[in-house]
């Protein structure tokens, strides 16, 4: 999630630190004397239903991107999908679907349809997904229980990019003064999974396209879904009480929590920087004074799979639970690297020289061990655990290398990586792989 350029910037930070992706329900609430949906304001638009008669239609823009509610609704006004049906399938979330414009609609269910099965169950904690032409980062938010998902990985036509809005994410110039940089991108037989689109893109795209891109991204606001609201817990919540207060009187029942209890992140430098480069975006002298060495060694040696895992312990979760899932039913791999900041103006992949990456370190003991738990939990029916716990070790970038001259880790020469980087447009700002998208 970011900090958009946008007129109330103190609301949106109200809103985003209080969930996950971002963070969770915590404990200002609604009797704090603010009125957290407010903090909607600067993203709210009129929306309506994807299916007009859908037995939730009435309560779902009310419930979900209503500003001037006073607290959350109930379960009992709007239940979880799962309490609703066994099997989710595709029409069953379309029913719990609102949208700025009917084309977000539509590409939505195109691309749930693209979802394997199971991995659909895991919209069974869910109340509801927001699609507004404001919203980015995408969010989930136990306040609603639902998800708020940026168009710009739906759109297909030029006409439907320029409905989106183009105010850039507000994180993206965080961490300017680190000595240091970290990349992270999905790659699959040593190319990039997807290719990166501008918000300015003048080219149609397909659903085959954006499907891998989509996927991650979806699964990440899942991830936290059944973090707040754990599959084993939903038949056992109270309907008669606002959602953000039953979410939080189970907090120590967070999936997340859960996996902290034996298997938390031990590093106080990164959970430091955590907070500075994803949600304050002030940094101290003393991170001023870190190299890439010094955060390599951090990383390295402890059990994360990404940076955005010490924003928070949800991120953590959500970071464990989208690259097993994606490696798992995708085949496809995630590189993260640490470099120092390149000095030049309007660096290229080119110039970020690898300290210190790894793809797929998800793969990684201790690293799998975690995911594995997760996953079990958010997925208890799947059986997903043996196949998490069987991913194959990480494979080590090459050290004094280029982001991009990484590309490429098997047995092709180094120098194909820049032309395989050509085939998805070498043209694509490096900024992409810099800043996540939740």
């Amino acid at each position: 999630m970011k900090f958009a350029i946008r007129a109330s910037a103190t609301t949106l930070s109200f809103l985003f630190l209080l969930s996950a992706c971002g963070g969770g329900g915590g404990g200002s609430g609604e009797n704090s004397g603010t009125t957290i949906f407010a903090s909607l304001r600067d993203i709210a638009e009129p929306v309506a239903p994807a299916v007009a008669d859908g037995p939730q239609a009435a309560a779902l823009a009310d419930c979900t991107f209503n500003t001037a509610r006073a607290q959350s609704c109930t379960l009992g006004q709007l239940p979880f999908i799962g309490t609703t049906t066994a099997t989710v399938t595709v029409d069953a979330v379309m029913a719990r679907v609102v949208t700025s414009r009917p084309w977000m609609a539509q590409r939505l269910r195109e691309l749930l349809q693209t979802l394997p099965p199971p991995l659909l169950q895991m919209m069974k904690p869910v109340t509801a997904i927001v699609v507004g032409s404001k919203v980015r980062p995408a969010f989930y938010w136990s306040a609603t229980g639902a998800l708020y998902i940026d168009p710009q990985y739906l759109w297909t036509t030029p006409e439907e990019l320029a409905e989106v809005d183009k105010t850039p994410d507000y994180r993206t110039d965080f961490g300017q003064a680190l000595q240091f940089a970290t990349l992270w991108r999905y790659v699959k037989n040593d190319q990039r999974a997807y290719q990166a689109y501008s918000l300015y893109e003048a080219n149609p795209r397909g659903i085959d396209d954006i499907k891998i891109q989509f996927a991650h991204l979806i699964l990440h606001e899942l991830t936290h879904a059944g973090d707040f609201a754990p599959p084993r817990l939903l038949s056992s919540l109270p309907t008669d009480k606002p959602l953000l207060e039953v979410l939080n009187q189970v907090a120590s029942q967070r999936i997340s929590s859960r996996l902290y209890l034996t298997s938390p992140l031990r590093s106080t430098v990164l959970k430091d920087l955590g907070d500075s480069l994803f949600r304050t975006g002030q940094t101290t002298v003393q991170q001023q004074a870190l190299t890439a060495a010094d955060v390599a060694r951090e990383f390295s040696a402890d059990r994360a799979s990404d940076d955005y895992a010490y924003s928070s312990q949800y991120e953590d979760a959500a970071m464990l639970a989208e690259e097993a899932l994606m490696r798992v039913y995708y085949g496809v791999s995630r590189d993260i690297a640490v470099t120092p900041k390149p000095t030049v103006q309007n660096p290229t992949g080119a110039d970020y020289i690898v300290t210190w990456g790894m793809r797929g370190r998800i793969g990684q003991e201790g690293v799998k061990q975690a995911a594995a738990q997760v996953v079990g939990e958010l997925l208890p029916d799947a059986n997903l655990v043996p196949a998490v716990l069987g991913l194959p070790a990480p494979t080590p970038m090459r050290v004094g290398a280029s982001w991009w001259d990484n590309l490429v880790l098997g047995s092709q020469p180094a120098t194909a990586a820049t032309e395989r980087s050509q085939s998805l447009g070498t043209a694509q700002p490096v900024a992409g792989d810099l800043l996540k998208p939740y």
